[in-house]
């Protein structure tokens, strides 16, 4: 297969884009890692938690961040991996790459566990990180009994009447 000057060009140019719109393929910054949930009993790794991170400022230096707005964002696989290789901007649309020599602010949300936020340093081209965070407890109970004749269920709220 004999190909022209123009579609290899276009090929390496393609090639090339690609690389450029994915920073973390292109050797930038990446944070790895994994979150398990401890329960007491075990550690096991957790599914689908969000996890967010957001440029604090430099480790030295000073402490302003590209754009106030900047976000990274993952959710773990089902053996509890996550990757972030990038930070967006929601307001200007943007995407940029994970600065190396920075501090960064993470936060876990995990269904059934308590919140975790924490500050991190990242100060290679790859960070791996391991979380543990607790589970909640959300057993309630009811003893408040059941609802008599005469007692009655008060709810915020008002109570409208029609002209009708």
């Amino acid at each position: 297969m004999i190909m022209t000057r123009a579609t290899l060009g276009l090929m390496l140019c393609i090639a090339f884009s690609l690389v450029l719109a994915t920073p973390a393929l292109a050797g930038g910054v990446v944070v790895t890692g994994t979150v398990v949930g401890d329960n007491g009993a075990e550690e096991v790794p957790l599914a689908n938690v969000r996890i967010d991170i957001t440029p604090l400022g430099p480790v030295k230096g000073k402490r302003v961040a590209p754009l106030d707005d900047l976000v990274g964002v993952s959710t773990t696989t089902p053996l509890g991996k996550f990757r972030i290789g990038e930070l967006s901007s929601p307001s200007e649309g943007t995407e940029h790459v994970l600065l190396k020599n920075w501090r960064y602010r993470i936060n876990i949300q995990a269904a059934g566990h308590y919140l975790f936020d924490q500050e991190i340093e990242v100060r290679g081209r790859s960070t791996a990180l391991d979380f543990v965070v607790k589970s909640r407890d959300y057993e309630v109970l009811d003893d408040t009994g059941p609802v008599g004749e005469n007692n009655t269920l008060s709810m915020g709220g008002a109570v409208r009447k029609g002209d009708g």
